[in-house]
């Protein structure tokens, strides 16, 4: 077993900080707005949402082609969902009305390969009292310490150090 760094929840504590969560911002009646992947995340917001009685507006960035889209527009159909696709463009990037706005919201700190959130969130054209929520790129399914599950038996008898540097948030 490796040993939960100090400060850190385990998995059962974790689980029921989202459940504690979930019932406070997944309320029914609540206009929401899930940013739909084809990533665990955004499904199991998606869940939450559905299992609070919510219908979220969705939408996803990407291409026809690309799989988060294919997959979060099934998922989307499936439900009776409201869905888009957002497709970013260069010229995007250089709108003279997005860059003024991200700089200056960001007192520019925001740099240009990070822009593609706040140019995304507009393009969907969603109302703004919709209350957002997206993934975190893994962060919600992922265990830091490997305690329960298939990939943590193949990694027994590994270095627990090499292992937690490994799944370090930032890497």
């Amino acid at each position: 077993d490796l040993e939960m760094p100090e400060g850190h929840m385990g998995l059962d504590e974790g689980i029921a900080a989202y459940k504690k969560l979930a019932e406070e911002y997944f309320s029914a009646g609540k206009n929401v707005f899930v940013s739909l992947s084809a990533g665990m995340d955004s499904r199991l917001l998606l869940a939450t949402c559905l299992a609070s009685g919510i219908k979220p507006f969705t939408a996803t960035m990407g291409t026809d082609r690309s799989t988060d889209v294919k997959v979060a527009g099934n998922i989307a159909r499936e439900f009776g969902l409201q869905h888009q696709q957002v497709s970013l463009q260069v010229s995007d990037y250089m709108d003279e009305k997005n860059k003024r706005k991200i700089v200056y919201t960001t007192s520019g700190t925001k740099t240009l390969n990070h822009w593609h959130t706040y140019i995304y969130i507009n393009k969907t054209g969603y109302p703004d009292d919709l209350f957002h929520f997206a993934g975190s790129n893994g962060e919600l399914a992922r265990s830091y310490y490997l305690v329960k599950g298939i990939f943590s038996k193949g990694l027994q008898g590994v270095d627990a150090g090499v292992v937690c540097l490994y799944f370090s948030p930032g890497l």
